[in-house]
């Protein structure tokens, strides 16, 4: 039975990453087609990835969006995390028969992600939490407790409470929650994540390094090869359920999966990237600098700096290990469960801050 995929945000360092993950090294006898913007990009998965079909688009292509998910079984939605539009063009498509359709019919599945910025508590580097989410034992507080006003919250509301494709019609829904993400990516397109590359960039435009207030803040941290990993997981889930009841907990209001496998206490990290940025000649100095998140912003000409870099964002990964059986083996220095110990850089050390550091070197940060 033919399987056709349609995988959004390609170009970019999550959605590549996953769609070389799938298209290469998991299941290369699909068949995928690939949303980008650019036609440099298309060009380079056509000559790259010989079971992929470029898309030239953006989320804004409505119609084009519910056509693609119309003629796919499985969309993984790795797009702009907070478009609040997309997602509901994709059900709808979702929710139309495919053609040639078996009766009753085939199962569809959208794997959409979001991004734990949604558990910010507005902390900017005053306290570390002790409020840890969690997927298996608390993923209600996840699905139904979260503020309407939190990042990332209307776009996951329009897949959570999905009132386009009700699931009588066979479209299960599944959320992917990363945490701040470190590595080198693997895709046809953008190769390095944001928070780390991003608060090295301005390190070297401030002069120095620096923390938010006193940089008491806690996040979790996942190596983008282990997401890409539970990524093709909860993939390989949908393909074993063409039909009947898919396996429970996976999907619908049950099928949140947070993605973290270490944690960092921001703190300690800004202090170690700017005490190597300055062995490397970076920075004149290897001392950090406490700021005031309205100082931050302005350095860093980001609204969302002081968030990013300065406010907790804490949860528990245990669906992905309970229920599919995900452990991250890049980056984390402990088993995914019970590693968290406040106020230890665990998955982002020294050795990880060096190999971000060479990505601004090497000119890999735009």
């Amino acid at each position: 039975m033919a399987i056709n995929v349609f995988i959004t945000g390609a170009s970019g360092y999550i959605g590549g990453t996953v769609l070389h993950t799938l298209a290469v090294e998991k299941h290369p006898e699909l068949s995928y087609r690939a949303l980008v913007r650019k036609q440099e990009i298309a060009d380079k998965i056509r000559k790259e990835y010989k079971n992929v079909t470029p898309v030239i688009g953006h989320l804004d292509s409505l119609e084009l969006l519910e056509e693609e998910a119309s003629n796919a079984d499985i969309v993984v939605n790795i797009a702009d995390v907070d478009h609040t539009t997309s997602p509901p063009a994709i059900l709808r498509g979702l929710s139309k028969p495919l053609p040639n359709d078996t009766k009753p019919p085939k199962n569809r599945f959208l794997i959409h992600t979001s991004g734990t910025s949604i558990l910010n508590d507005n902390s900017f580097g005053t306290y570390i939490t002790e409020h840890i989410y969690n997927d298996w034992q608390a993923v209600d507080e996840l699905v139904y407790k979260l503020p309407d006003d939190a990042w990332h919250r209307p776009a996951e509301k329009a897949v959570l409470f999905n009132e386009v494709a009700p699931r009588a019609q066979v479209v299960y829904e599944a959320i992917i929650c990363p945490p701040c993400i470190y590595g080198k990516g693997t895709g046809p397109g953008k190769v390095v994540s944001f928070q780390m590359p991003q608060l090295i960039k301005h390190f070297v435009k401030h002069g120095k390094g620096f923390t938010v207030n006193e940089g008491e803040t806690v996040w979790g941290n996942v190596h983008v090869l282990d997401l890409a990993e539970l990524y093709a997981a909860l993939f390989d889930k949908a393909l074993s359920s063409p039909s009947g009841t898919p396996e429970p907990g996976l999907w619908g209001h049950e099928g949140y999966f947070l993605a973290a496998t270490g944690e960092h206490h921001w703190g300690d990290v800004q202090r170690l990237t700017a005490h190597a940025m300055n062995q490397k000649g970076l920075l004149r100095a290897s001392e950090t600098e406490k700021l005031k998140p309205e100082e931050v912003r302005q350095i860093a000409g980001l609204e969302v700096g002081p968030l990013i870099w300065g406010c907790n964002s804490r949860g528990m990964a245990e669906r992905g290990p309970v229920k599919l059986g995900w452990r991250g083996g890049r980056g984390t220095r402990q088993p995914p469960i019970g590693w968290w110990v406040t106020g230890k850089a665990q998955g982002i050390g020294r050795r990880e801050i060096d190999e971000e550091i060479k990505f601004y070197e090497d000119g890999l940060v735009l």
